[in-house]
């Protein structure tokens, strides 16, 4: 068996993103989604983007704001290229560009409140426990031409655990984005606290061993979901996806 495992990683790293992307979870065993989810998150690390000009100007921007100090490059960037302020003021604070997936630490009070003796943990490598499951939300496109708003019931979402010696339980839930309809550009996403809190309380309670009766499916009607625009389908982690 170790043999096969050893043989099946080697194959997942021999292939391209696009193609390990593209594997479809649901046609492997647990043990192997999480060998895919692994091989993504390796790979994902490794894509990490050198700096920009403009990402460092941010960088001293953010140190002005900080210290008070004036800083002569962002002035000198400012005047010959125009203010990085989406709002084209100078001493705005710059909006972050949206991302592919996003992790929620600031609902951990609100798990904590449910289950004991968890934590959470910011780093989405791979853990001891895995689980897929859909999220509800809504979308705002990030192109100031376009600001087309859409709700879905399909945001596709992976939760990990982190079993630690002294009997904690480490945890994240990943939630992955998607594009707009009509620029294909990336959404930024509000999430429906109560059933995030509900699936990650669930799915922790399941790990540690604890009772949990059996859960309510809600029916939300939202418009149908396209595979094409999800980062999780491209993922290949979307319960939606085809």
């Amino acid at each position: 068996m170790q043999n096969i495992d050893r043989q099946f990683r080697a194959t997942l790293k021999g292939m391209d993103r696009d193609e390990l992307n593209r594997l479809d979870m649901r046609m492997y065993s647990k043990d192997r989604r999480r060998m895919i989810d692994q091989e993504r998150v390796r790979r994902k690390k490794a894509d990490t983007p050198d700096p920009t000009i403009e990402s460092l100007v941010n960088i001293i921007a953010d140190l002005q704001v900080n210290s008070g100090e004036s800083s002569s490059a962002a002035n000198e960037y400012e005047d010959n290229h125009g203010s990085t302020s989406p709002t084209g003021n100078p001493s705005g604070k710059r909006k972050k560009p949206p991302k592919r997936s996003y992790i929620f630490p600031d609902y951990h009070p609100l798990i904590a409140e449910e289950v004991q003796n968890v934590f959470f943990k910011s780093s989405t490598r791979e853990g001891t426990h895995y689980a897929e499951t859909n999220l509800k939300g809504s979308f705002k496109c990030s192109n100031p031409r376009c600001r087309k708003r859409w709700t879905t019931g399909i945001i596709a979402t992976v939760i990990r655990g982190y079993r630690q010696r002294d009997g904690q339980l480490g945890y994240n839930a990943e939630a992955y984005g998607q594009r707009c309809a009509g620029c294909d550009s990336l959404g930024y996403m509000t999430l429906e606290e109560d059933a995030y809190v509900e699936r990650v309380v669930r799915r922790l309670k399941i790990w540690k061993g604890e009772f949990v009766p059996q859960g309510r499916k809600d029916k939300k009607y939202t418009p149908p979901h396209r595979w094409h625009l999800c980062e999780g389908c491209k993922a290949g982690i979307c319960e939606g996806g085809v």
